[in-house]
């Protein structure tokens, strides 16, 4: 199937074997605004989908809300010099939201 694939130029995932993948499928999962993708290259299937769930329950309601706020700061944010940035940046604190 392999070979056959590419011969004619089409692309081919073979998820358990990764010397024979020509592009990757990340487990992924979309909050609002924020989307993860997760892979291990094709050396752990059932790790990438147990790290994509974790990581799905970690990032919150209130994480979405303040990247939507943010977004729209941006344009006040981006001229900013970039000792000004970094400070804006140590205040933000996801951790005051609760979960």
């Amino acid at each position: 199937m392999y070979a056959d694939c590419e011969t004619r130029g089409i692309l081919v995932n073979i998820v358990d074997d990764p010397a024979h993948c020509r592009f990757i499928v990340p487990a992924t999962f979309v909050n609002g605004p924020i989307r993860v993708a997760v892979a291990t290259g094709g050396g752990a299937p059932g790790v990438t989908t147990m790290l994509r769930e974790r990581l799905e329950k970690s990032i919150s309601k209130q994480d979405a809300w303040l990247v939507d706020l943010l977004r729209k700061k941006r344009p006040r944010i981006r001229p900013l010099d970039k000792a000004a940035k970094d400070a804006f940046w140590k205040k933000v604190d996801c951790s005051r939201f609760p979960r």
